[in-house]
């Protein structure tokens, strides 16, 4: 029996998943947000009392717009993937009902604890990751992912990484 662990989260009836409670980089995105926010406050004060002009405050209203709708796109990406990835996972679960397939949606690029694996019968893990992201790490990060990986697979289990040809 081997078990598979797909990335992002999936919901699906004959996929066990795992939700971890930070969407990846939601953090960044808040704090983003909340600075942009503040030099836009900053640039209607500063205009308020004669020291810079309305070009300046049109810059920063188009900086927190512009951020904005980069979190939105970002957020329209992940259920863009996380869909996809749902389909892939019930054809999955549908082709192999025997398997055990566990989605797990997380910070790749953080330590990750899957306690549920060590319940699911079977003795090798397969560890797929879609995302071509490997190929836009530093040698370093990408080794120390591929090190994450390699203990969450544990001894005898594989990884299956998407990447890109070089552009």
């Amino acid at each position: 029996g081997e078990q598979v662990l797909l990335h992002p989260q999936l919901q699906h009836p004959k996929a066990q998943t795992r939700h971890t409670q930070r969407q990846p980089g939601d953090a960044d995105v808040v704090h983003g947000l909340v600075e942009v926010a503040r030099r836009l406050d900053q640039a209607k004060q500063r205009f308020e009392v004669g020291l810079i002009a309305i070009t300046d405050i049109h810059e920063a209203q188009a900086r927190y717009d512009l951020t904005v709708a980069q979190e939105i796109e970002a957020r329209n990406q992940l259920a863009n993937a996380m869909e996809a990835l749902r389909d892939s996972t019930a054809r999955l679960a549908g082709l192999f009902p025997q398997l055990p397939v566990t989605a797990v949606c997380a910070d790749y690029m953080q330590p990750l604890q899957v306690p549920e694996l060590a319940q699911l019968p079977g003795t090798r893990r397969v560890i797929y990751f879609p995302g071509s992201t490997i190929g836009n790490l530093t040698p370093e990060e990408a080794l120390e992912f591929l090190r994450r990986g390699s203990r969450l697979a544990g001894a005898g289990g594989a990884m299956l990484i998407g990447v890109d040809l070089k552009k």
